[in-house]
């Protein structure tokens, strides 16, 4: 009888839902001897989140940049730098189990908590200011914090058997998002690499912080425990397509055919609405709170309609599309990507954990490590 209701429940489960919504039911406050410090870590990426939010609200209404200038751009980066990525890596490092030989990890995850806000701020200074040594200078603590987030990542991932989980996907982010960093110090030195111009330089440091991290980790959430052949087809064409994108424009630059971006484009835009439509479905299942299914669905629509958009970008040099430039591109890829996508994906989820936190005593939400971990470690 238990294992004919078992299997009923299972059949009901949204289009790409792994066992995530049932651990609501089942997870209990953590009984770690390291709970205490997991829960200050969490309080340090809330408090930075909020206060990031704050600032970056006061700046926004200060400067009030138009969504075709570079400063929308420039705020953009900065949404991520000083909201999203706290908010993301407060899902990122829930996890409890395994900890005696995860000392470095958890000496990391503190670091990269505390040093967040702090660099993040000079980052921002950093492009107020003009180019030079001293806006360099001052951009440097933000790539140290995400050099740290990449070493945090690449020991979650050698950790990991099948990095074709969803678990693998949150990891690739993590090491992703260095790159962005990097491209972040390059415009502020005025630095243009095989010539290319300085806003594709700030527009490559803000596609890894948006498409090199936060995708990665909501695909991850997304598709729950990847059991499915298609779950790991998504999680493949979104891991390869956001690098593959960025050779696919060094190319162009270099003088090659653009089929290779138009190629790399299609890719990551085909998986990344594959993401979109899965999170429609989760914003369709009414077991969630109706906040965390408003907000998924605002995430799920969004994106698909900014990867229309890049697809169709980078389709340019073969369709009749010249009204999309990049000012149109940064206004409303960019900003349906940030504000839409991310940022309501971000908040769905930490809605869902906050009702199954009154709900059901669940203390640590979505373990990323083991998301996955029953099929894919």
């Amino acid at each position: 009888m238990g294992t004919r209701v078992e299997r009923e429940s299972q059949s009901h489960r949204p289009f790409g839902a792994g066992p995530v919504a049932q651990d609501f039911a089942e997870r209990r406050p953590s009984e770690s001897p390291h709970a205490e410090l997991q829960l200050a870590t969490d309080q340090v990426h809330a408090w930075s989140a909020m206060l990031g939010g704050a600032i970056w609200l006061t700046a926004v209404a200060w400067l009030r940049p138009a969504l075709t200038e570079r400063r929308w751009a420039e705020a953009l980066l900065m949404l991520a730098v000083l909201v999203l990525l706290p908010l993301a890596m407060r899902l990122v490092q829930r996890d409890e189990h395994g900890a005696a030989e995860r000392r470095v990890e958890r000496w990391l995850a503190q670091v990269i908590a505390w040093l967040q806000l702090p660099s993040g701020l000079l980052l921002g200074v950093a492009l107020l200011g003009e180019v030079g040594g001293i806006s360099t200078t001052l951009a440097l603590p933000w790539l140290a914090t995400l050099t740290l987030t990449a070493v945090y990542g690449a020991a979650r991932l050698c950790r990991r058997k099948a990095w074709l989980s969803a678990g693998g996907c949150v990891d690739l982010g993590l090491v992703y998002v260095v790159v962005g960093g990097g491209w972040a110090v390059l415009d502020r030195a005025g630095a243009r690499p095989l010539d290319f111009e300085p806003v594709i330089v700030l527009l490559t440091a803000i596609h890894f912080h948006y498409a090199g991290f936060l995708l990665p980790l909501l695909t991850g959430l997304a598709i729950a425990d990847a059991s499915r052949w298609w779950q790991r087809i998504v999680a493949a064409g979104v891991l390869a397509g956001v690098p593959l994108v960025a050779v696919g424009i060094t190319s162009t630059q270099l003088g090659f055919t653009p089929l290779a971006e138009c190629g790399a484009a299609t890719l990551l835009a085909v998986g990344a609405a594959t993401v979109g439509g899965i999170y429609l479905r989760w914003a369709a299942d009414k077991r969630w709170p109706g906040s965390a299914r408003v907000l998924w669905g605002i995430a799920g629509a969004t994106l698909l309609a900014s990867m229309g958009l890049a697809a169709l970008y980078g389709a340019r040099a073969y369709l009749p599309v010249a009204w999309l430039d990049i000012p149109r591109m940064r206004a409303l890829h960019g900003t349906a990507n940030a504000l839409g996508f991310a940022l309501g994906g971000l908040l769905g989820w930490l809605a869902a954990e906050g009702r199954a936190n009154l709900q059901g005593g669940h203390d640590n939400f979505c373990k990323l490590s083991q998301v996955g971990g029953r099929r894919s470690r």
